[in-house]
């Protein structure tokens, strides 16, 4: 307990907990959690995510494309460290080392400039960057389902509570910049929950007229981009060979708009090295991964490319992730495929993330008299065990085993003793 919190900070928490009587129910929260963790339903593994190495985690020029695509205010490349630091604590589990409180101001500020969109594509990032570490089938966040801690009193952000519109007003409309604390204070929230709330369920942008949205140039980036298209572009500088600064005078766009234009489209520049190296067939990729069900990086060795260029890539190409609420998309996949050669009894039982390691959990309980051995052996608990023999049970079509009694051990039913023996004999061949 505790992660980056001192024994002192540590010591304060615990009693505060126990001061206001709450301390059974946290204790039973932490012990549901401990549990589900240890179930594997949590996707993500914290301990290897806060040893990541984050060096080239959102870079300037990515940032830069990110927010010119997003619906944001124009918050520039000097937001590009808080926007670092605020996706590595999302990532990571962990705050960012701030150096000095004005790191720490910008990045709890941070969130008044987030939208939608602007959310949307630094988490898309955050993917990409988990694939170029070789994480595959981790999303970049995850909450608990609610239903861990139904039944318990435990103190919680009430965000339904918050007035959307008057939120809006403040950070948005009015002529005056409120600070955030200012605007928490108004709203009758700590400054924590107002932090929490827009991170997760960040505002839509200023209306377009808003002078707020215009850039130093004078031309918002995302009209200029609806002014200038990529096919009008592409006709411009590659069909009738107009320089840049001929694009601009003509569109009355800056130079500058117009190259940002040019290198959000890939449009590849004379003079500049520029360019994709990916060259292969996207229906072919598109086959693999969809259809023959293959990772990014199981078709980016085979291509010879980096996982994570592959997968910036086939995003332009429209070859797209499943939707949201399905990032654990590569466990997915190897789930799928591994079920595609199981016996008919344990094919739906290994469709499911986890499935495998639940079916071979099961062939060791068959050696204790009871739950509760079997879990201890485990490194368990019998609530949690359990929880995965009626999954089991289900998936498969029947009773697993018969439970212990002060008469008789427990033991396998006969349908217990056939999936047993389909795992075992599904294992050896795997082994061979």
């Amino acid at each position: 307990m505790g992660g980056h919190l001192r024994p002192a900070e540590l010591h304060r928490v615990l009693k505060l907990i126990h001061c206001k009587g709450i301390w059974r129910d946290c204790g039973i929260a932490l012990a549901r959690m401990a549990d589900l963790i240890a179930d594997g339903h949590a996707p993500i593994d914290y301990a290897r995510r806060r040893h990541l190495d984050y060096t080239d985690l959102l870079p300037d020029d990515e940032w830069q494309r990110i927010y010119r695509r997003a619906d944001a205010p124009a918050i520039g490349i000097r937001t590009a460290v808080a926007a670092r630091m605020f996706l590595y604590e999302r990532m990571s589990g962990q705050p960012a080392a701030r150096q000095s409180s004005r790191a720490a101001f910008k990045v709890f500020s941070f969130p008044r400039c987030l939208t939608p969109n602007l959310l949307a594509e630094l988490e898309q990032h955050g993917l990409e960057f988990l694939v170029s570490q070789g994480v595959t089938d981790e999303p970049v966040t995850w909450d608990p389902p609610p239903g861990v801690f139904e039944g318990l009193s435990l103190p919680a952000p009430d965000f339904d509570s918050i007035d959307r519109t008057q939120l809006f007003e403040l950070l948005r409309t009015a002529p005056e910049r409120r600070s955030m604390s200012a605007v928490a204070a108004i709203l009758g929230i700590t400054n924590d929950v107002l932090y929490e709330h827009l991170s997760g369920d960040p505002l839509p942008p200023r209306p377009p007229d808003s002078q707020y949205l215009i850039n130093a140039q004078g031309h918002h980036f995302r009209a200029a981009g609806e002014m200038l298209t990529r096919e009008r572009l592409t006709a411009m500088y590659r069909d009738e060979g107009l320089s840049i600064r001929e694009i601009a005078n003509r569109t009355q766009l800056s130079r500058q708009t117009v190259r940002h234009l040019a290198d959000e489209y890939r449009v590849r520049m004379r003079g500049r090295s520029r360019r994709d190296p990916i060259n292969v067939d996207p229906d072919w990729v598109k086959a693999q991964y969809l259809s023959e069900l293959r990772t990014f990086p199981d078709i980016a060795a085979e291509v010879g490319v980096s996982a994570s260029g592959l997968a910036r890539w086939a995003r332009r190409n429209d070859i797209q992730r499943p939707g949201q609420g399905n990032h654990n998309h590569a466990a997915t996949l190897n789930a799928r495929r591994r079920a595609r050669s199981a016996p008919p009894l344990l094919k739906s039982a290994m469709a499911e993330i986890g499935g495998w390691e639940r079916l071979q959990r099961f062939t060791r309980v068959a050696d204790f008299s009871s739950l509760d051995l079997a879990a201890k052996a485990i490194g368990t608990t019998p609530c949690t065990l359990s929880c995965q023999i009626g999954r089991l049970e289900r998936e498969t079509g029947g009773a697993l085993i018969r439970r212990a009694t002060r008469a008789q051990p427990m033991k396998l039913t006969e349908h217990g003793v056939a999936v047993r023996k389909a795992i075992m004999e599904l294992d050896n061949v795997s082994a061979i």
